[in-house]
This record gives structure tokens, C-alpha cells and sequence, in this order.
């Protein structure tokens, strides 16, 4: 067999591989949207075209290495497969794309033990798997950022953590199965953090499935802030909450889009935990009431199953000891946390809760989806799935963990 003709068949060879994996992709997937407050992100765009080649923790070739280049560049996969990382992998040097679609032919990309970006401007993330770690995917003093269609599971304490960083979008991830073991805190098991001072953050279209708390929570500050009171506007759309005991939260200064978001209890929920949570903390600074406002408009979930029903069903505001618990609005004191109109922004158009809900379903994650999302998904569908991966065992882990604390004294 002469080599051109060898060359010729590996290339179609390569290529069918490829339409065969891009087969697999929902319409749609992809295309990165450029949604929301973080729809500014230039991550790598412009920059140089690095390869990964292997799936090593380090060392020449290994994702590592290509992300702590400081300089513009757009990060593409020659392989697939789990990077098993031996720490953290900490990213300084913005200006970057990663692209884990390029891994598709090859089963796509799994990262674990942990990716975070430290001070980091303009990053864009797709379609890659970041599990276990104490912070799944974590941001921390950045700006300009977009994690679209990223797969996040068994974090110890947050699975996706928004801290101190601004104009953020999280699109079509999925968020799943916080750990419940293994915080210092006890039982934990954590969806999405928002909080540190971050600003202008947007969520829309991701599924959250099977943590105990922070379907997400958002806190805002409750004392002198370090950015203008007007820049604590977050867009929560269209999202899918599946199998929660305490489902979204907001306290402090912030003010919220909650829109058309989709709440489905599972094995493990309580029904009688309210899906929207509004915290108020009673602080003032210069004059201005440190609390929450939430704009409330077409979720559905186990109290508001239909359109026409009242949009305050799934709402609780707690009680100035946050202890006793109110439910529903009750006087001009609850009414001062609910926006009779939405917050102006860049917010994705919103769907009917109904409509996100298949097509978070669909679409979310990372492609092409491997068993764990496919598990996921297959889950909510099913009402099946546990919280943390222990399901109620969990009250047991935490009644241990405050008993020894007890004995510590």
C-alpha cells in the first residue's frame, strides 16, 4: 500500500470518528452562546492554538502546562479521556479558551481533583468535566468569564464557586452531587456559591441535581461594600433544580432576576422547605438597607405547579432571628424583599419553566455526556438519585458530626 494512500485512509478514518462523535451533539451545543453578564469574554480569542497531548498531571504536552502560558491562547485537546490531577489545578493567566469540545472524537475530558482561576480576565470554558477537589470549578478574584456546557460533581465544599469576581455567566452546566463527607464543617454537599464580593453574574439553563443546599446561593454584603451597591445584580433563568432539601438562597445586597426556573423534588427533598429563600441579615450601611430583592416571575415547582397561580407560592423570607420562619408575604416588613418589576441587564430572554426543563435536559453539560451525566440526567427523569451520594443518610452524618464536636468541649 503506497503511504499516500495509507495517509488518505487514516485521514478518512479520523474523520468518521469525528462525524461520529459530533453525531451525538444535540443541535445547538456546539455554538457557544455569549449570554449574560459574562458574554464579554474574549477568553484566548486571537491568541495561539495550544495542543494538549496527553493526560498527564504535568510535564510538557499536559493541560497543566498550557494553562499557566502567559499569553492570549485557545487550549484544544489531541486526546481523552481523566486527567487525574495530583493537586489543584490553579490557573493565573487569563486571556484563555478552553476548548474540551476538540476532545469529542476521543470521549471528550474529565478533569479531577479540582480547576480553579485565580485573578484571571477574560476565560472561556466548555464542555469539560471537573469533579471531585474541595472546589470543583472555582473563581476567585476574576473578570469576564463564560463556563459553558461544563460538568461539575462531588465537590467537598462548593462544586461551583463564584467568590470576589465579576461579569460571570454559567451556561447549560450541570452541578450535581455535592459531597456530603469530608468538610471540616460536617455534612455539606453544595451546589453554587456566589458570594466575596462577586457582582454581575449570570445562570441560566444549568441543572442542579442532588446537592443538600446552595441550588445556587447568592450573598450579597451586609456592610460597606468594595464595589457600587448597583453592580450586585445577579440573573438566575431557567435553570433545573432536581432532588434538593434546601434549594436557592439569597441574603444581603443583592438584587435578583429569578426567572422561569424549574424545581422538581426528588427522593431526598423536603417538602416543607420553600424552593426560593430570601435571608434577610438587618444591617444597614450609610442609610441603605443591606437585604435582598428578588424579582419572581413563572418558576414552577411542587407549590406553584401551573402558570395562573400565585408567583410568591414557592417564596419564604425568614424571621429576623432566622429562626422562625415565614411563609408567603405578610406585610409591608416582607414585601420590602420582593422587585415588583425586573432588574435591568443583559439577561437572556426567558422561557417557559415547562420548555427549559426539556431542554436543560437535552443540552446541559459536557459533550459528548459519559456515564456519570448520563446518570444524572437519566435521575431527574426518573425521580431517582440520592443527595451527596448518601441520600438520607446524611442527617445521621451530621448528627455524628455535631455529637463529636459536642464531646470536643
Amino acid at each position: 500500500m503506497s503511504s499516500l494512500r495509507f495517509s488518505w485512509l487514516i485521514f478518512a478514518f479520523c474523520l468518521a470518528v469525528t462525524s461520529f462523535a459530533e453525531s451525538k451533539l444535540p443541535r445547538g451545543v456546539e455554538v457557544l452562546q455569549r449570554l449574560g453578564y459574562g458574554a464579554l469574554a474574549k477568553g484566548g480569542d486571537g491568541g495561539e492554538i495550544v495542543w494538549v497531548t496527553n493526560l498527564n498531571d504535568s510535564g510538557p504536552g499536559s493541560l497543566r502546562a498550557v494553562l499557566a502560558l502567559r499569553k492570549p491562547r485557545i487550549v484544544k485537546f489531541k486526546v481523552g479521556g481523566t486527567i487525574q490531577l495530583k493537586d489543584r489545578l490553579l490557573v493565573q493567566s487569563g486571556r484563555v479558551t478552553i476548548d474540551g469540545l476538540s476532545a469529542a472524537a476521543y470521549g471528550g475530558i474529565t478533569v479531577q481533583g479540582g480547576l480553579a482561576f485565580s485573578k484571571c480576565e477574560d476565560v472561556i470554558v466548555g464542555h469539560i468535566r471537573s469533579r471531585g477537589g474541595y472546589d470543583t470549578m472555582g473563581l476567585y478574584g476574576c473578570r469576564r468569564v463564560l463556563i459553558d456546557h461544563v460538568s461539575t460533581a462531588w465537590a467537598i465544599d462548593e462544586n461551583t464557586d463564584v467568590w470576589g469576581s465579576h461579569e460571570v455567566t454559567l451556561a447549560w452546566c450541570i452541578i450535581a452531587e455535592g459531597l456530603a463527607e469530608g468538610h471540616e464543617k460536617g455534612p455539606h454537599s453544595m451546589g453554587s456559591l456566589q458570594a466575596g464580593g462577586s457582582t454581575r453574574v449570570t445562570t441560566h439553563h444549568c441543572l442542579f441535581t442532588g446537592n443538600l443546599d446552595r441550588n445556587p446561593m447568592i450573598a450579597g454584603p451586609t456592610e460597606k461594600p468594595e464595589f457600587p451597591l448597583g453592580d450586585h445584580r445577579f440573573d438566575v433563568i431557567n435553570n433545573v433544580v432536581y432532588n434538593y432539601w434546601n434549594s436557592s438562597k439569597f441574603t444581603g445586597y443583592t438584587r435578583i432576576n429569578f426567572i422561569g426556573n424549574f424545581f422538581r423534588p426528588g427522593p431526598d427533598s423536603s417538602l416543607g422547605k420553600p424552593e426560593i429563600n430570601i435571608i434577610p441579615k438587618h444591617t444597614e450601611w450609610e442609610g441603605v438597607k443591606m437585604e435582598p430583592q428578588v424579582f419572581c416571575r413563572g418558576n414552577i415547582g411542587p407549590r406553584r405547579m401551573s402558570a395562573d397561580a400565585d408567583e410568591l407560592a414557592l417564596v419564604m423570607i425568614y424571621g429576623k432571628a432566622n429562626k422562625q420562619s415565614k411563609y408567603g408575604l405578610y406585610g409591608p416588613e416582607a414585601r420590602q424583599y420582593i422587585a415588583l418589576k425586573p432588574f435591568a441587564g443583559p439577561k437572556p430572554k426567558a422561557q417557559p419553566a415547562e420548555m427549559a426543563y426539556q431542554q436543560v435536559l437535552e443540552q446541559a453539560g459536557a459533550w459528548p455526556r459519559d456515564e456519570v451525566d448520563q446518570r444524572f440526567i437519566r435521575e431527574v427523569r426518573e425521580k431517582k438519585g440520592k443527595i451527596g451520594r448518601v441520600g438520607p443518610r446524611w442527617r445521621k452524618i451530621y448528627e455524628e458530626f455535631q455529637k463529636k464536636k459536642r464531646e470536643k468541649k
